[in-house]
């Protein structure tokens, strides 16, 4: 499956998971019920065991079930409102502390470079990283609503105890959740989970008022003790059954999970093309005697998240979350001979040696599947664009994307990349991608940033300028995905500042290319106003239709133009990706016309895209495709477009691989 079906199941996934939490409700209520009348009846037959009472009770079914809805919603409600927060939420839930260039070191360094090259090769912006410092065992997760707000969380005993290949391994299983629309699941089942938890949380809750009252209750007489014990069999029942709930809930978590852990394990594979990251970690784990068990207090919560089992349970085979590590590893290493590596609490990681093999090994399956990836390149040119190749991969990253990644961070000089992951370089960092080069325009945008910047913003960005502008053209909006984690760290205050600013840069040649239209675009897309998580939309447009009409005129307007200068070329870009878009649709549903340039640009290309990102992943996958036709259609495709495509790519949350320099550009 590409980015777009994993979408659609993950939707389609969320529907089911809430027809079994409605017909765990009802079951709740049933039983609940059943045990309410049955202490009335009870109770009544004590006090006249001559009358005649029916266990229906109509009014009383009534209330059970809604005071039952009402505990459950508003439990859910409270805990989804808490999950606001998006991954950082629960990073920092979970003990979390972030990561960036200005607290990080040595191992953390080699961390924040591997989450750098996973996010480059799948063409997602780059997570925040969190490292849980107080966890001992081996463990990660990936938690957020969608690849835009996502952030990625390490243990202390997994950045200790594995090598780089390892992490890797670890880094890119969780990338799959992010792709795969897993992340929202997860979070969903937070919410709805602790809404049935609350059931037994109020019933936990009469015990001990009861537990402190039962004196006063004996000394009232039989009627209050009759009463007391009454309450009592209702409270203790509805701690029962609350748990009963949160039972089969978990039954349900682990087996949406466990299934999700073998998809998430293939696709590290596939990702990297080296079963040694992966199944190292996995054998690791076995083998060290802390395992990957979570020890903080609000770890059940999350234990759904986790790259391996966090919870020690007596009911290990019926509710943990994910499959045997066995049986992981033989899925990934079927030659594995079933033995685990001896590793004490202060383990060492793969030896030197090892390490030197392994390295050699990923180095040639990188050489050999970028060959490859140019021989297919070859044979797709008569059938398909570079950028609808692109596309086709979108959620897929190969192995030679990641080596790609790996290699562009690798050359970016050591001032850029530690700067642009702290949030005072940063913004110098992206102020120098926005320099002109022209001496006067460039003295205009520096006065700026002398004028409106902190103090020495301005000396840095002079200071980074010589090595950002020898940067390769390729390296450029990467470069700015990585620089979104430090940004969405300003204060509200410190964003607005750096907003200004940009648009002071931007605007001081009076005109805005490609890249800069890009670069504006992606940073207020996937930072907030006050540059946190990005905004977060809901699907309102399942087909494409009128309503898309002038959205998708724009959008394809502004494309045609600005890929290419005569206007019959433009006129026929145009055309082309009009029919690519509107095959199969009636006429008068969805008649494209051509607008001028100045309809097409900044704002109104800018509000094109905020109602196009609100379409299903299926129509937004047939906008892309009219896309890379419009940017092809003159069988051209310069750096710069292939970078505009991902850019839009990306405001429509679809995350699309970077064009490989051996892909020939159709």
């Amino acid at each position: 499956m590409d980015f777009f079906d994993s979408q659609d199941v993950a939707r389609r996934k969320t529907g089911r998971l809430v027809v079994l939490f409605v017909i765990a409700v009802i079951a709740i209520i049933a039983v609940t019920y059943l045990l309410v009348a049955g202490v009335l009846v009870a109770y009544s037959a004590k006090q006249d065991p001559d009358a005649i009472v029916s266990i229906w009770d109509a009014r009383l079914l009534l209330g059970v079930g809604i005071s039952t809805l009402l505990i459950v919603g508003l439990g859910s409600a409270y805990k989804l409102k808490q999950l606001q927060g998006g991954g950082p939420a629960i990073a920092e839930h979970l003990g979390g502390k972030l990561l960036h260039g200005g607290n990080a070191t040595g191992r953390e360094k080699v961390l924040l470079n591997v989450v750098d090259e996973m996010a480059i090769a799948s063409g997602t912006p780059v997570p925040l990283t969190y490292l849980m410092p107080d966890e001992e065992g081996i463990n990660a997760f990936a938690a957020g609503f969608t690849p835009d707000d996502a952030v990625v969380g390490i243990t202390r005993g997994a950045l200790e105890q594995l090598d780089r290949e390892q992490l890797q391994g670890v880094i890119a299983h969780e990338f799959s959740h992010i792709l795969n629309g897993d992340m929202r699941l997860n979070m969903r089942l937070m919410g709805a989970l602790h809404g049935i938890l609350l059931i037994a949380l109020l019933g936990r809750t009469v015990l001990y008022s009861m537990r402190f009252s039962g004196g006063r209750s004996r000394r009232s007489g039989s009627g209050g003790g009759n009463g007391a014990a009454m309450v009592l069999a209702i409270a203790f029942g509805l701690m029962v059954i609350g748990f009963m709930g949160l039972f089969f809930g978990n039954l349900i978590k682990a087996a949406v999970s466990r299934q999700r852990e073998y998809l998430a394990d293939a696709s590290s594979v596939q990702f990297t093309r080296n079963p040694d990251g992966i199944s190292g970690a996995l054998k690791t784990i076995g083998g060290y005697n802390r395992g990957s068990v979570m020890a903080g207090p609000n770890a059940a919560e999350a234990s759904h998240m986790y790259f391996a089992n966090g919870l020690k349970s007596g009911l290990a085979s019926l509710t943990a979350t994910h499959p045997p590590l066995e049986q992981r590893v033989l899925r990934v290493d079927p030659g594995w001979d079933g033995t685990w590596p001896v590793i004490e609490g202060d383990g060492q990681r793969a030896s030197q040696k090892s390490k030197v093999k392994r390295a050699e090994r990923v180095a040639q399956a990188g050489a050999r599947d970028r060959e490859q990836a140019a021989q297919r390149g070859k044979q797709m040119v008569t059938t398909m664009t570079a950028l609808q190749a692109a596309l086709a991969l979108a959620g897929r990253p190969t192995p030679a994307h990641v080596s790609y990644a790996r290699e562009l961070v690798a050359s970016l000089p050591e001032a850029v990349r530690d700067a642009v992951r702290e949030p005072f370089g940063a913004r110098a960092v992206i102020y120098a991608l926005l320099l002109d080069t022209d001496p006067d325009i460039v003295s205009l945008q520096l006065a700026r940033l002398d004028s409106a910047a902190e103090p020495g913003v301005a000396d840095q960005t002079l200071g980074l300028r010589a090595d950002v502008a020898a940067l390769d053209a390729r390296a450029r909006l990467p470069l700015v995905d990585m620089a979104l984690p430090a940004l969405r760290s300003l204060s509200e205050t410190q964003f607005a500042g750096f907003s200004g600013n940009l648009d002071a840069l931007i605007a001081a040649d009076e005109r805005v290319d490609l890249f800069e239209w890009s670069l504006r675009r992606i940073l207020l897309h996937q930072t907030a106003a006050g540059g946190g998580d990005p905004p977060r939309h809901r699907v309102r447009y399942y087909a494409l239709g009128k309503r898309l009409t002038e959205p998708c005129e724009v959008l394809l307007s502004a494309l045609a133009h600005a890929g290419h200068d005569e206007r019959s070329v433009v006129e026929d870009a145009f055309a082309q990706a009009s029919r690519q878009l509107t095959q199969g649709e009636p006429a008068d549903r969805m008649a494209l016309r051509l607008r001028e340039p100045e309809e097409a640009e900044g704002g109104a290309l800018d509000r094109a895209l905020d109602v196009l990102v609100e379409t299903s992943p299926k129509v937004k996958r047939a906008i892309l495709n009219a896309c890379a036709v419009c940017i092809g259609a003159d069988r051209e495709v310069t750096v710069s477009e292939a970078e505009l495509f991902r850019a839009v790519a990306g405001g429509l949350g679809c995350p699309i691989p970077p064009v490989l320099p051996g892909q020939p550009l159709a």
